[in-house]
């Protein structure tokens, strides 16, 4: 089995995965049924992402003729984007998420996006590290 790819002591990593508004209603209705709270029976009209609140409001036609708004929030949405990336099935080419990430939910450009960051953890104590704003120039 391959060991499994390590940053470097003091580096940091980031990945934003910008999801289709289908990858996040698979995310969020697979992870309701895990947690044995399914959605209620009907169809999804739309889904409404809060880029303030970083919300997300699924809208679902119930079959007795009624809407139902939906709320999730980034907490849930994040534990809903661990788990669906995590799934063989919706393994994207990165590979699933990191033992020791974070991982977070964000709006890019108006965009559902999952932001996973990995940290190679402190550097040495014989290495320096310093931040320069002005070498970037």
């Amino acid at each position: 089995m391959a060991k499994p790819r390590t940053l470097p002591p003091g580096t940091e990593a980031y990945r934003a995965l910008l999801l289709r508004e289908s990858e996040l209603v698979n995310a969020l209705t697979a992870f309701r049924r895990a947690l044995k709270d399914p959605l209620p029976p009907g169809r999804i009209l739309g889904v409404q992402c809060e880029p303030r609140t970083l919300r997300v409001v699924l809208i679902v036609a119930t079959d007795e003729g009624g809407e139902r708004r939906i709320d999730f929030d980034a907490g849930e949405i994040a534990a809903a984007l661990t788990a669906f990336c995590a799934d063989a099935r919706n393994r994207v080419q990165s590979g699933p998420v990191p033992p020791g990430a974070t991982a977070s939910f964000r709006m890019i450009a108006g965009r559902p996006a999952f932001l996973i960051r990995e940290t190679g953890g402190a550097p040495p104590d014989d290495v320096a590290v310093a931040f320069n704003p002005g070498a970037a120039r």
